[in-house]
């Protein structure tokens, strides 16, 4: 347990730590959504050109990964903060 009185302390530490694993977890849905995204891209072809090779395609892919990446980058600088 704990010291009396520091009840509400350990509960928001251990929320903090939930909060940190969420978003690792959401960060690892997202960039698996990306694969999903890429693999499709590769796949699917539009008047004999992969869809992946549209420029539209490609600038929305590389933003999702840019997020995935970005979300990546903050998710290990609070670990190592905390």
């Amino acid at each position: 347990m704990g010291e009396e009185g520091r009840g509400l302390q350990g509960i928001m530490r251990n929320f903090n730590k939930m909060r940190l694993m969420q978003a690792a977890m959401c960060e690892v849905l997202a960039r698996q959504c990306y694969e999903e995204a890429l693999d499709w891209a590769r796949l699917k072809r539009l008047s004999d050109k992969a869809l992946v090779e549209q420029q539209a395609i490609r600038h929305k892919l590389v933003e999702m990964l840019t997020r995935c990446n970005s979300v990546r980058a903050l998710l290990i600088s609070v670990a190592q903060a905390w």
